[in-house]
């Protein structure tokens, strides 16, 4: 498996755990962390090893949600890019969706 910028996995008796791993900005959601979830569901959701995954959040916070630096900066993009920023969000959140193997929300914090 890859290794990543934003995320970490752990796989312990069959489970994998996918860790959100932007403590100090409370796990906020950017492009990269985005683009690290979906590779990372869509392959544990492939893999025949592995039967159930969890979802959890380095540090204080689960996840503050978007990133508002990035929000910050995406205020000049066009229509193209928010367009196709808000597609791999929806992929994001469709990938999750359909993997099939269960998910686990571990949620800690905020």
């Amino acid at each position: 498996m890859d290794s990543y910028e934003t995320i970490v996995i752990k796989e312990v008796d069959h489970v994998a755990t996918i860790i959100l791993n932007r403590p100090e900005v409370h796990n906020a959601f950017n492009p990269n962390m985005i683009e690290e979830l979906t590779t990372a569901f869509k392959y544990l959701g492939n893999d025949q090893n592995i039967r159930a995954i969890i979802l959890t959040g380095a540090g204080k916070s689960f996840s503050a949600g978007a990133d508002l630096n990035y929000m910050e900066s995406s205020k000049d993009f066009s229509y193209e890019e928010n367009h196709d920023d808000a597609f791999r969000l929806e992929q994001l959140f469709h990938t999750i969706y359909t993997t099939p193997k269960p998910i686990i929300g571990k949620i800690n914090g905020a």
